[in-house]
């Protein structure tokens, strides 16, 4: 979406220079990165602590506030390791007749 919006305004800029500027600012914490599978990432402007919605159909991201999901205790991690972030993703598909 940004490259093509840069292309209407006329500006030439290749998607691997887009990728590239967006993983300096996630690696820099100005952004977050959102990987939904080898094949989808998003790159959200909001980096505070906060879970999202991910509706397959859509495929879209929705926010949802950190106090609104909870989180039980953790499993220990491996010898040699800590837990440095929790990232929580709830995938969402429609109501239907059938479900």
């Amino acid at each position: 979406m940004l490259n093509e919006e840069a292309l209407l305004h006329g500006e030439k800029l290749s998607v691997a220079t887009v990728y590239n500027a967006l993983n300096q600012f996630a690696g820099a914490g100005l952004i977050r990165k959102i990987s939904l599978h080898s094949e989808r990432t998003y790159f959200d402007t909001d980096t505070g602590d906060h879970t999202h919605f991910y509706i397959h159909d859509e495929d879209r991201i929705i926010d949802i506030a950190s106090n609104d999901v909870s989180v039980g205790p953790l499993p220990p991690p491996p010898a040699g390791y800590k837990v440095s972030k929790v990232d929580i993703l709830i995938h969402l598909t429609p109501i239907t007749d059938s479900n």
